[in-house]
C-alpha cells in the first residue's frame, strides 16, 4: 500500500467525500488536501471520466445528484446541507397536502425535498404555482400535477423568478401555501436575504391565510436582512425534532402551530 501514488490516494478519498456530502467545492478541496486549485480540477476531472463525479462551476457533484447538473454549485450545497432534516421535514409536510388542492411552492431547497416527494405520488391531482424553474421540472414528472410557472426575471443564483406576482396570483384560489426561509426568530419573525424574496413572500398572505413555513433548527436565531413576516405569519411551522422546548413554548403562545 505504501507504493501507491498519492494521487491515487487523494482520488479515492475525494470519491468518499462527494458520496457523503453530495457536492464539492475546489477551494475546499484544495485546502484540505494542501495541494493547488489546479490540481484538484485535474482530479476531478479525471474522475469525471468514468461518470462516477460530474464537474460543474467550482466544483463537482456526485452522480446520484446529477439532475440538478447545470445549476450554480452554491445551490448544491444548499440541497446537500442538513439533508436528512429536511428530508423529514418534507415527509411531514406532505401530510398536509391533499387531493385536488391548489398550493404555492416557493424555491427553497427545503421545498425541492417535498416536490420530490410529489413527484412520486402519482395518485395525487395538485395545481401548483411555483417561482422555481427547479420546482417545476421536478413537479413535472407526475403527469397529474398541473404547474404554473411564474415565470420573469431568473435569480441564477437562488434560481427562483422575480415577476409581478400580484398580477399572476390574482384569481387563483391557493388552497395552502409552502416556503421556507433564511432564518426566524421571535424578535424579528421570518426573514430573507434578498429584498425580492421577502416582498413575494409577505404578498403570498394576502391570497392564502394557511401558510406552512418549512425549516430545520439551524435557521432558528439566524436573522437575515429583510422580514416578510411576523411569527402569526404562519398557520403552522413544520421543522426537526432538534429544537428546544423553550422556543416550541414561544411559538405556541402566538397561536401558531409547530409540527
Amino acid at each position: 500500500m505504501n507504493n501507491v501514488p498519492k494521487n491515487f490516494k487523494r482520488l479515492d478519498q475525494m470519491i468518499k467525500i462527494l458520496e457523503d456530502k453530495g457536492s464539492v467545492n475546489i477551494p475546499d478541496l484544495a485546502k484540505y488536501f494542501n495541494v493547488s486549485e489546479m490540481t484538484i480540477y485535474n482530479d476531478l476531472k479525471k474522475l469525471q471520466n468514468d461518470s462516477r463525479i460530474f464537474v460543474v462551476k467550482r466544483g463537482a457533484i456526485y452522480k446520484d445528484d446529477r439532475d440538478l447538473i447545470g445549476i450554480d454549485l452554491s445551490h448544491y450545497d444548499r440541497f446537500n446541507r442538513n439533508k436528512e432534516e429536511k428530508k423529514i421535514i418534507a415527509k411531514k409536510a406532505l401530510e398536509h397536502i391533499n387531493n385536488y388542492e391548489s398550493i404555492f411552492l416557493d424555491g427553497s431547497t427545503t421545498i425541492q425535498y417535498l416536490a420530490k416527494l410529489l413527484a412520486e405520488k402519482k395518485d395525487l391531482h395538485l395545481n401548483v404555482i411555483t417561482i422555481s424553474p427547479i420546482i417545476a421540472i421536478e413537479l413535472a414528472k407526475n403527469k397529474n400535477i398541473e404547474i404554473l410557472c411564474t415565470g420573469g426575471v431568473l435569480n441564477k443564483t437562488h434560481y427562483i423568478y422575480y415577476a409581478n406576482y400580484e398580477k399572476i396570483f390574482e384569481g387563483i384560489n391557493i388552497n395552502k401555501a409552502f416556503m421556507s426561509c433564511l432564518g426566524f426568530s421571535i424578535e424579528n419573525g421570518f426573514t430573507e436575504q434578498i429584498n425580492e424574496e421577502a416582498e413575494l413572500k409577505s404578498k403570498i398572505k394576502k391570497y392564502c391565510e394557511n401558510i406552512y413555513i418549512l425549516l430545520d433548527h439551524t435557521k432558528f436565531n439566524k436573522i437575515g436582512a429583510y422580514t416578510f413576516g411576523p411569527v402569526s405569519f404562519a398557520k403552522k411551522m413544520i421543522t426537526d425534532g432538534l429544537l428546544d422546548k423553550k422556543y416550541i413554548e414561544l411559538i405556541k403562545k402566538q397561536k401558531v402551530d409547530i409540527i
